[in-house]
């Protein structure tokens, strides 16, 4: 967390983020004739459901195993659960910010920065959770114009401003000045609950 403290030291603007559906928008890289592909064996009620919704597409390729229909689909996007989406992810997310002229952190490569109106603008994210920083709040505004220009065609972009921010379980108060508190009593004492 010492962008945390970097944060609270410097008076920055700080700005958490969620990406809607992140592993569906990162596509499949190209395949080749004769590389393998990712294929989904799809059975039961939803065989019926594509069928009724698009009949064209994947009528003529439905099969019976055992008698029941089954429907074998190419993967064209990242899906939760694929051992390789978070990577998907990741490196779409990363090609996309160095787009925007962001330089990735050497030693953590979940931290990014640039410059932007002679301050350094920074992003901090885990998989879909982001957290933003810069001195000029509209520097971040337009952070999470471009955040949800970009991907939010899958639902929209949960942007969260303010001095106190839920981010991974913990609780990020920056009331006060020039100091960063963080909390995660509310986080232990849920999994203490739930803990059969």
């Amino acid at each position: 967390m010492l962008t945390g403290v970097i944060d609270a030291h410097e008076g920055r603007d700080v700005m958490t983020a969620d990406v809607p559906n992140a592993f569906i928008q990162a596509p499949m890289p190209e395949v080749e004739p004769g590389d393998e592909r990712v294929m989904m064996k799809i059975t039961g009620v939803l065989v019926d459901m594509l069928v009724k919704l698009a009949p064209e597409v994947y009528g003529p390729f439905v099969v019976f195993e055992n008698g029941k229909k089954v429907l074998y689909v190419q993967v064209l996007k990242a899906i939760y659960g694929m051992l390789q989406a978070a990577l998907l992810w990741y490196k779409k997310f990363r090609s996309d910010l160095e787009g925007q002229g962001f330089k990735f952190n050497p030693y953590d490569p979940c931290v990014a920065n640039r410059q932007v109106k002679g301050s350094q603008h920074t992003i901090l994210f885990h998989v879909d959770d982001l957290k933003c920083s810069h001195k000029n709040s509209r520097v971040n505004d337009d952070f999470a114009k471009w955040l949800e220009k970009t991907y939010g065609k899958h639902g929209k972009v949960k942007v969260h401003r303010g001095k106190v921010h839920e981010y991974l379980g913990m609780k990020l108060d920056y009331s006060e000045k020039k100091k960063l508190k963080v909390d995660m009593r509310d986080y232990v004492t849920g999994m203490l609950e739930a803990f059969p």
